[in-house]
Formats: structure tokens, sequence, C-alpha cells
């Protein structure tokens, strides 16, 4: 749509297709789906005043993505069009297809339009419904954005802290994107702290240890009674993520608070197979890839001689048999790291057979 009024009145007037057009290169459905998603106000208003589109009117094409004029408004923050359309009808809560991009009110917090969501909250839209059944809320878009005005109007809103989503809740998303304005928001609205980790992925505190601002978001985790040795996520345990965080994150001090909680010094994580290792990491030797390989052996993988001295200070087995990559001592001579070398050899290491010399 050009956004020229009078021709495409003309247009109309001589016998131009409206609905059901199957989208060459635009995208959209219907000439109302177009003029929504592009910000033409006059064109959507002529065609409602004139009868020739519905404002709930849906594409018998449409599979996948925008359904109709609604979701096209509010994914492209066109508030006075989502006024508009609302007015003549069209319906804020509705079932979408299982395979769409969901209902406005998602679309409009993932796509950060705060003004648009405000709107459609007091018009009555439902602020738990997912995009799809078992998929992110508008409040999970929004942690993920880490956008905190948007997550504090849900909050007032009533949207569920707790409600799960197939990758978990608003409270892991936020510790997953490092936001800490964000995690303390949703602890303080009651945000539980010790969900379990869906498949593939990590809880709450692990996701934290795997973070920019690992050091700010898991005191409050801890705080707040987060369980140190809870089942181990993709990336390993608490302790495994926090000792392999990937973001360049001085971990000494996370490590330390993690043990002093009591994390196990010597778990390692459930094994990721080499096909999924390489789904979410596209390299089957990141680090956290090595969720079967114990804390000791992943800090002298590190090559940080203060990480590997803290875990045996608190009783990591030195001689722990190989992980992923070998014994500590073979991993540290791996490296050619003398210090670490020394360090392990003065508590207790010894050159044990690998399972390939066996």
């Amino acid at each position: 749509m050009l956004g020229l009024a009078s021709f495409t009145e003309w247009l109309f007037q001589n016998g131009a297709e409206l609905r059901n057009i199957w989208p060459s290169g635009i995208g959209y459905y219907t000439a109302l789906q177009a003029a929504s998603a592009k910000g033409h106000v006059t064109i959507v208003r002529y065609l409602l005043d004139n009868n020739f589109a519905l404002a709930n009117e849906t594409s018998e094409h449409s599979t996948v993505g925008l359904e109709n004029p609604l979701q096209a408004a509010a994914c492209h923050g066109h508030l006075r069009i989502v006024q508009l359309l609302v007015a003549n009808g069209a319906e804020i809560v509705r079932p979408y297809k299982k395979n769409g991009m969901g209902p406005p009110l998602f679309l409009a917090a993932d796509a950060r339009h705060l003004d648009v969501v405000q709107y459609l909250l007091e018009k009555g839209a439902d602020v738990n419904q997912a995009a799809q059944p078992g998929n992110r809320t508008a409040l999970l878009a929004a942690c993920r954005k880490s956008d905190v005005e948007m997550v504090q109007i849900l909050l007032d809103w009533g949207a569920d802290v707790n409600l799960e989503s197939k990758n978990g809740t608003a409270l892991k998303c936020a510790c997953a994107n490092s936001h800490p304005e964000v995690v303390s928001m949703l602890l303080k609205r009651g945000a539980d702290v010790n969900v379990e980790a869906k498949p593939l992925e990590n809880d709450a505190l692990q996701s934290a240890c795997c973070s920019r601002d690992a050091k700010s978001i898991v005191r409050m985790l801890l705080d707040k009674g987060a369980n140190v040795n809870a089942k181990p996520g993709v990336n390993g345990t608490a302790l495994q993520c926090a000792i392999s965080n990937g973001h360049g994150i001085p971990t000494a001090d996370v490590v330390k608070w993690l043990l002093d909680e009591g994390a196990d010094v010597n778990a390692r994580g459930a094994d990721v197979p080499y096909s999924l290792k390489m789904h979410l990491y596209g390299n089957p030797f990141h680090p956290y890839a090595s969720a079967m390989t114990t804390p000791v052996q992943l800090a002298v993988g590190t090559e940080s001689e203060r990480l590997v001295r803290l875990l045996l200070e608190y009783g990591a087995d030195v001689n722990a048999p190989e992980g992923r990559y070998g014994t500590a001592l073979q991993i540290a001579r791996d490296k050619g790291n003398q210090g670490i070398i020394e360090l392990l050899l003065q508590h207790g290491a010894r050159d044990i057979p690998t399972s390939e010399s066996k």
C-alpha cells in the first residue's frame, strides 16, 4: 500500500481484489492487513467505513505469520489503527493458529510498543495469553528484550510471574539475558527461583551463572534460596556454568558463593549428545558442552589457577576419573600450564591411564 487514498479508492471502485490475496513479496493477505501494517490510517478508515473490509477478517490462506489486521497493526506499533480496528469490532482475545505469531498483546510487547500494550490491556487483553500453546507470553517477551517499563506494566496488570513456557519462566529468561533490574522486579513479585529447568535449557541460577552480569544476579538468587545443587541443565550444574562462563567475567567470587552455599564440588552434569552440542553451540568442544567434566577439570581448562586453587580448597577430587578432556592433570599438561601442573601435583594428582590407553 502506497498511502495514496485517492488512488486506493479508484482501485477498489474498479474491482480490485480486497481479500484473500496470495502475497507476492509483500507478505500480507488482505488490503486491510497491508494498510494496518504500514500505518495508513486514512486507507484503513476508508476500507472499514465503506464495508470493503471487516476489522476481524482473517485470511483463508494464512497458516503461519500474521493472520489479521489487528495483529499487523499491533506488531508494527500503529496505535491509531489499533484503536480504529478495536472500535470497529476487532477481537483482542481470540484463539490463534498453532504456527501463527500470536495475539496482538504478545506481538506489541515483543516489538516494545508500550503505548499499544497499555491500550490493549485497558480494552481487555489477556495478559497471560501465550503466542502459541506452551510458548512465550508478553511478560516473557519483555524479559527477553530486557524492557523494564514493559515488564513493570505487565506485572501491574497481573501477569503471572511463574507461568512456564517451553523455554522456562520469566525469571529464567531475565537471568539468561543478563538484566539485574528485571530480575529484581520479578523476585519482588514472587518469582520462584527453583523452577526445574526444561529439557535442553538451564534453570534460573544456572542461566545467571552463564550470564554477563553473573555476580549481581547470582547474589540475588542465592539470597532468595536458589538451589545450588538443582538438577543439571543443558550447561551442567550452576557451579559448572559459573566456571565456564563464556563472557570473560571474573567468576571466582561467584564460584566461592556457590561453594559456600553447599554446591557439590565434584558433581558432573548430564551428558549432551554430539549432535545437540553442534546444534546448540556450533562446536562440540565449546566449554558449555562439557557437562560431563568435573568442576576442577573445567577450571584447569580455563587455565585459571585461582579457580583451581579455590576448588581444591573446598575438596575437589584432583584425581577424579577423566571427563570430556581427560583428568585435571592431563588437561593441565595438554595446556602446558606449569603453574597449575605444580598446584595439582602438590594436592596429590597422579597420572591415571586414559580410556584410550587402557
